[in-house]
């Protein structure tokens, strides 16, 4: 499985990426925090070789 991608080595640089990703997008954006999801999250995937799992979770509820 490793030599198509798919070791643990690899999956978690993939899995690194994209956490430093949800930490910028994070650090960005006030009202919203972001989490990958699916496959990406999981590292299972290459950058531009699925769609994005992603959940935007608001930071604060607009009727509180």
């Amino acid at each position: 499985m490793t030599l198509l991608g798919y070791g643990d080595g690899i999956r978690r640089g993939r899995f690194e990426k994209n956490r430093t990703w949800d930490i910028l997008i994070n650090a960005r954006f006030v009202a919203v925090t972001s989490i990958t999801a699916g496959s990406k999250a999981e590292g299972l995937t290459c950058f531009k070789e699925s769609d994005y799992d992603r959940l935007f979770v608001p930071k604060k509820c607009p009727l509180c």
